[in-house]
């Protein structure tokens, strides 16, 4: 789990993500998710390492230019999420 201050919540990298690996819009299969923090009001990016309660492993939609996740993140939280997934891609 990776803490951010930059993501607003919008999860629209989920919905890409699970585009990316089955042409559908579904946050349950995808290989991120996003976790609201309530408590801090922030949010916590999930990458799945392997395949885990539907979530598809992540595979930093290799072949592409540029991963659906960062390609459909807000401009904001843009820069944070494309450092997360390179630390995680490198693992």
């Amino acid at each position: 789990m990776f803490e951010t201050m930059d993501c607003t919540g919008c999860r629209t990298c989920e919905i890409g993500c699970s585009f990316h690996h089955r042409g559908v819009f579904s946050s349950s299969i995808s290989s991120i998710e996003i976790k609201n923090n309530p408590k801090d009001l922030t949010f916590s990016i999930v990458l799945y390492g392997e395949a885990s309660n539907g979530h598809l492993t992540c595979d930093g939609c290799q072949g592409l230019q540029e991963p659906f996740c960062i390609k459909y993140c807000n401009v904001l939280a843009r820069n944070g999420l494309e450092a997360i997934l390179n630390e995680f891609v490198r693992k």
